[in-house]
């Protein structure tokens, strides 16, 4: 019908959305309020809420039970315990990468794909904690997307130039 069923409270500048299989939960970061929240899509309760120190723009949940949610001004992404609702530890993506804000996952691989302000696309191995490539962007890039089927990253810039990616080897794409 695409009424309106209910409306949550989550303040002003979400700016993505996720939904956790592991947690069950609904989680929306807010970059105004430098914050994660949780909630429970059950009830439409906010289950809780995790500070940040730094501006978190976008997440992605591995269905393992970890989240990971990029921090655009601290170029770090933070492991997150979506239940517990507490950061495990976070993954420094500078040099390459500043201004991390697009994130995709390959679930099989364990690997990030991060679109950068500096018009890069991180691809970090996150049993390692580390920038294990790192590819020029014809612009700027807000989103990527991971499609596991071909085994293909998507990133879209605002000049209109999407750029394909695929791996080579291991660390090579």
């Amino acid at each position: 019908t695409l009424r309106t069923v209910r409306t949550i409270d989550v303040g002003k500048g979400p700016d993505a959305i996720a939904y956790d299989p592991a947690s069950r939960r609904v989680l929306v970061p807010n970059e105004v309020s430098q914050k994660l929240i949780a909630i429970n899509p059950a009830s439409g309760a906010v289950a809780g809420s995790l500070p940040f120190h730094a501006d978190p723009e976008f997440l992605v949940a591995d269905g393992r039970g970890s989240v990971y949610l990029n921090l655009n001004s601290a170029n770090r992404i933070a492991v997150i315990d979506p239940r517990a609702m507490r950061i495990r530890r976070e993954i420094n993506v500078a040099p390459a990468c500043k201004g991390p804000t697009g994130l995709a996952i390959d679930r099989a691989e364990m690997r990030l794909f991060v679109s950068c302000r500096n018009d890069v696309l991180a691809v970090v191995d996150v049993r390692r904690g580390k920038v294990v490539a790192s590819l020029p962007l014809p612009a700027f890039t807000d989103a990527v997307r991971y499609d596991a089927r071909d085994a293909l990253v998507l990133a879209p810039s605002i000049d209109g130039t999407l750029s394909v990616v695929s791996a080579s080897s291991k660390d090579g794409y």
